[in-house]
């Protein structure tokens, strides 16, 4: 009886769409309430406890590679990185790196990466112009297979291991945040007009060195750009000042400008440097989290000793005289 009951509550509740059968347990606590097989009096409602467990997914890749294993998977590979670039098509690729894919779950337990080669920068500016995906992020992805990717490793000599890290995309709100922190200005010059206003004939963005230079009559603040990307929106402002950018161009220049300083901060340093910057880079942070103990330098060992012999002593010490 217990059993066809199991069956039923099983049937319903997958039926509701509550949980997967495979994944319910139904138990059936005192399903007679003592009442045995011969007697007359029927037995009271059951007790059944229904319970769900929750199915972890399985993974759909297996561990990612450590750099020696990058390295030791190039190295069977044999890509030489001698053909020409599939990204510029330029005969002789600079600096050319090999990609490391996710490998998959069912694998034969190598690095599952394709066989193609390409230039570095050839690299960043594929990353750069891909889309967003889950999350929001954008995961780098292998401009040849499409397959997701997590390092590259360099094939001139000596080969790096360089992280390819996902990021977030571009917005308007990094583009301002980064023209306020490298205090950008936007400079502009203007002719009043006969029937009244400002007509704007020119305009650039510019660095706090070349603002210096007087190259226009007007310079806004560098802390005023998203009232200046407001104004820019404005139809009031916009039938004062004739010619002034749209939005949309305001963003474009500030996006070149501040891409030409290599200081996007939505980009990881590996996508927004050159190879040799990055590497000097990477660098200079190993040596600088160095920790250097001295713990067991001479002069600290003095100062511990000599705050030991002074502990307890109030006012002036002094030894007592060979008379007492």
């Amino acid at each position: 009886m217990n059993e066809h009951i199991i069956g039923a509550v099983r049937n319903f509740l997958s039926s509701r769409g509550v949980a997967d059968a495979n994944d319910m347990e139904v138990v059936v606590v005192n399903s007679t309430n003592g009442a045995s097989a011969n007697s007359q009096r029927l037995p009271r409602l059951l007790n059944v406890r229904v319970t769900t467990r929750t199915v972890v997914p399985k993974r759909k890749f297996e561990k990612r590679l450590t750099d020696e294993e990058c390295l030791r998977a190039v190295e069977e590979g044999g890509v030489k990185g001698k053909d020409a670039c599939p990204i510029c098509l330029d005969e002789e690729m600079k600096q050319p790196v090999q990609l490391i894919h996710f490998e998959k779950k069912k694998g034969d337990g190598k690095a599952n990466f394709c066989k193609t080669a390409m230039c570095f920068s050839c690299l960043q500016g594929c990353i750069k112009s891909q889309k967003p995906q889950d999350r929001g992020l954008i995961r780098p992805q292998c401009p040849c297979c499409r397959g997701d990717i997590y390092k590259a490793v360099t094939l001139s000599k000596p080969n790096v291991v360089l992280n390819l890290p996902a990021f977030q995309p571009l917005t308007y709100d990094v583009l301002l945040r980064d023209a306020a922190r490298l205090s950008l200005t936007f400079g502009y010059d203007r002719i009043r007009r006969e029937a009244g206003g400002w007509n704007i004939t020119k305009w650039a963005i510019q660095t706090p060195v070349e603002s210096r230079a007087k190259m226009y009559m007007h310079v806004s603040r560098s802390n005023s750009w998203n009232a200046l990307f407001k104004n820019a929106g404005s139809t009031m402002f916009r039938s004062q000042f004739q010619n002034f950018p749209e939005q949309r161009e305001i963003m474009e220049a500030l996006k070149r400008k501040i891409g030409k300083l290599k200081e996007l901060s939505n980009l990881p340093s590996v996508y927004r440097l050159t190879l040799e910057d990055y590497l000097v880079e990477q660098k200079t942070k190993a040596e600088l989290s160095t920790v250097v103990d001295l713990t067991d330098s001479p002069k600290k060992k003095k100062r511990k000793k000599a705050k030991k012999e002074s502990a307890g002593c109030v006012g002036s010490c002094s030894k007592p005289s060979s008379s007492e």
